[in-house]
């Protein structure tokens, strides 16, 4: 039945009787919460783990060294 087995159907029916209808809408917008923060925290982790490879700092500080057009015009 809808690739649900027995023994998932069974702690479903469980899981409705320890939580009263009325606080499934609270704790799924808690698990909601839950889900979005643990997205940006690891949205974060990734970002920082990119940005500390080696190869790319070294590409941006190539970038960096060079100067301007601006730099070039005052050294006239």
């Amino acid at each position: 039945m809808f690739g649900i087995g027995l023994g998932e159907l069974l702690l479903i029916l469980f899981l409705l009787f320890l939580i009263s209808p009325k606080d499934i809408p609270k704790l799924l917008k808690k698990a909601g919460r839950l889900l979005r923060q643990i997205n940006t925290i690891k949205d974060e982790i990734t970002h920082v783990a990119e940005d500390k490879k080696p190869g790319k700092n070294e590409k941006k500080m190539k970038k960096d060294s060079r100067p301007s057009y601006k730099q070039k015009r005052t050294d006239l």
